[in-house]
Parts: structure tokens; sequence; C-alpha cells
């Protein structure tokens, strides 16, 4: 049912073909401010030189601490920071941890101060450890969440509420493979990581009406995460993979989802030797139990193969398209309009695609909900449901207040 799946394209043979990509124009960051948390070392260091050396001003964030999250050294900030500027960039250093809420609100703050706003945030700073499920000690679990996901959580509340002001914003958080499909002796790490998933998603949604997108790499990258706490110096040596794993490889993805270039969001992506891929939940039609029946575990078990199967398969956007899908193939919302009834007469029990086909009724629900130009979660709510099975929905922020604002202004075409 709620499948992952990775793919470059939407699941079909023929939709992964080749094709030849179209001239782009150089991506710069003049005059743009960028946030990298972990920028002191491996992956996040990398980012923060490229940002730079692109035209952005860098808040270069770093505990400086050990992997497993011990110790601190503001050093090793310092010192990206000092390369930038040697090459003629702007950049400042941060020290704060982004475990602690008031470590994310200096980040941000730092930012805002120093250089006047914040554009993107890359959420790049981690630990990580390896332990068996069965070992893992609570005081482990809660500090890779602590890191990884109150982390992400800390530092992109401050920094949304700063885009939602100007209008604009770019989130990169960052997720794992390890995460999504698993790695053994990883529980806590993918925990963490797969809720960062959700949290991106989220951000995406609500931020969608302002001018913010959030999306997630899931990078594969030769760092020390490899050879402080899996196999040592020389593992890439003993290990093929691991040879072509270039970090440097993984900055284009990353570079490209925080520009003013990126326009999707809600997205994930794969990013490792030079391989990059969108990796997404997919939806299977799974099996419709006869209307109102009672099914047992045995008529689970009999059609198993129809609730496990991944083709055909959707990609919903929130619960809401999943919502509806549920409600379109149980008959919700399918009621026919009365003959008689005028498209100009809007009542809460107009259908939503009488308003969205009519252009004067379509703009005043614009007027109130400025995300759908964006097709934004209005338009997933179902053109076959009305205004009051609409409101019903906690997604669609359509309170008593809101609905009937809304039909009084609809109404005035009826004059």
């Amino acid at each position: 049912m709620g499948a992952l799946h990775a793919a470059a394209g939407s699941g079909s043979p023929a939709a992964s073909a080749n094709l030849d990509p179209a001239p782009q124009k150089p991506i710069g960051f003049k005059d743009q401010v960028v946030i990298v948390t972990g920028a002191g070392r491996g992956l996040g260091r990398l980012y923060a030189l490229e940002f730079a050396r692109r035209g952005a001003a860098v808040v270069v964030n770093d505990l400086g601490g050990s992997m497993h999250g011990d110790g601190a050294d503001g050093s090793v900030a310092d010192q990206v920071v000092e390369e930038i500027r040697r090459n003629g960039g702007k950049a400042v250093a941060s020290h704060d941890s982004v475990a602690t809420p008031e470590g994310g609100a200096a980040i941000v703050r730092a930012a805002v101060e120093t250089f006047g706003r914040l554009d993107a945030v890359v959420s790049n700073a981690g630990i990580f450890g390896s332990v068996d499920f069965e070992m893992l000690q609570p005081e482990e679990w809660r500090r890779m969440l602590g890191v990884h996901l109150d982390g992400s959580f800390y530092l992109s509340q401050p920094a949304f509420r700063v885009m939602k002001s100007q209008g604009y914003g770019r989130f990169v958080f960052t997720s794992s493979s390890a995460g999504l499909f698993g790695q053994p002796q990883e529980a806590h790490y993918a925990a963490a990581k797969a809720g960062i998933f959700g949290l991106s998603n989220v951000v995406a949604i609500e931020g969608e009406e302002h001018g913010i997108k959030a999306n997630c790499v899931l990078p594969f990258g030769f760092s020390r995460m490899v050879t402080e706490t899996v196999g040592g110096a020389d593992a890439a040596a003993q290990i093929p993979f691991l040879q072509i794993i270039d970090p440097r490889l993984v900055v284009p993805m990353v570079v490209f989802l925080a520009s003013r270039a990126c326009e999707p969001s809600h997205h994930h992506y794969s990013a490792g030797a030079g391989r990059y891929a969108r990796v997404f939940a997919g939806l299977g039609e799974g099996w419709l139990a006869p209307a109102g029946s009672a099914p047992t575990a045995e008529d689970i078990a009999a059609n198993l193969g129809k609730v496990s199967a991944t083709q055909p398969f959707t990609v919903p956007s929130s619960i809401v398209d999943e919502v509806m899908q549920i409600s379109m193939r149980r008959g919700l919302g399918q009621e026919s309009r009365p003959a008689a009834a005028s498209p100009l007469r809007f009542t809460a029990d107009t259908r939503l695609a009488d308003i969205l086909d009519n252009p004067q009724a379509k703009a005043v629900m614009a007027s109130h909900y400025p995300e759908m130009k964006t097709a934004g979660p209005l338009l997933r709510m179902g053109r076959g449901l009305t205004l009051k099975q609409i409101s019903g929905f906690p997604q669609a922020r359509m309170s008593p207040e809101r609905l009937q604002t809304i039909l009084d202004d609809l109404q005035k075409l009826q004059v």
C-alpha cells in the first residue's frame, strides 16, 4: 500500500527514456544568504564552499563535535569561513548546536543580523553510530533523534518564519536511504531520517502559498561518517562502492534545490556516484472490500495479492489525496447536481468543480486561497466534493467563518 519507490521517472519504462536536457541559465546566489549546518567538514563544507563560489553569503554552522556527538571545536567552522573569505566570499561562523531550540534560533539570527535576510537553509548537521537493535540504549536513541530530527525542526521553524515574511525561501533537508529502506544496526539513525522525510513534506505543504519550497536530499558521499564509524581510513580500498561515491558529486543536487531555479517542492532526491533520482512514497490501488461488508482477517489473506501490489500506483501529495481516493472509490461526493440549479447560484452545497469551471467564481476562490494559483491544497480536495464537504477536512483550513465569507463573496456574483 504505502510502498516506497526510487525512480527517475513515473515508474513506467517509457517514462525513463533519455531526453536531451534543455540549456539552462547559470545558477547564481548573488545577494542571497544561505545557512549550511554541519558545514565544517565533509559534505557540509563542500556545500558551503560552492554556495560562496556562486555568490552567496554563507552562515557556516558547525559545533565541531565528533561523529558520535561528543565534544566541540569552534575552529572547524572558523577554518571554512576563512577559506571562503580568502577566496573573496562572504561568510560568518556559527558554533551553535542544532539540537536545542536556542541553538536553532541563534543560527537563523546570525543570518538575519549579519546579512539582512535568509534565502535558503541546508539542514545537514548530523551524527552517526551503529548498534544492534536489541542493544540500542535509550540515551543513544535520544541523542540521534535530538541532532537529526529535533535539530531539523529547531532550525527550520525560525527560518520558516523569516522566509514567510519575505515571501520566499528554500529548504534542503537531509534524509537517508537508510531511513526509508532500512539498514542493519541503524534503528535510531533510520528513524530520525525517516522523520525528516515527513517533516520536509509538511514544510513544503505549509510553505507553498508563501513562496517557500522544501525538498530532501538522500546523499551517498564518502566522508568521515564512513571512516570514523564503519570501515576505517582504508575502507575505500576494500569496498569498491566507496570508491565511486565522491562527495563532490552530491553538491550539484543540493545547490539546485537551494536555488531560485528550483521549481519542485515536496520532493526527495537520492544523489550519489553521479546518479540522481527521485525517491517517493507510492500508494498502490489496493483491494476495495464490498460496500457494507465486514472484512475479516481471512479476507485480507485471500486478497493479499491485490493489497500488496505496487502497480498501478499514485504518488499522493498529502494525506488529503489518499482520503480523496478512498472517498471517490466509495462514491462520496459524486452526487449529481439538481438539473434546475444555476451555475451562478452558489451555496455550501455547490461542488468545487462548478466553482472552478466559472472564471469569476474561480477568481473569488483564488482571492481566499492564493495557493490555488500553484495547484495548492484546495485543488486536491476533489472536484466532486461540495464546499460543505471540503470544509470538513482540517487540511482545507476552511473554518465556518471562512466558508461564510467565501459564500458571501460568491453570492455577490449573482446580483
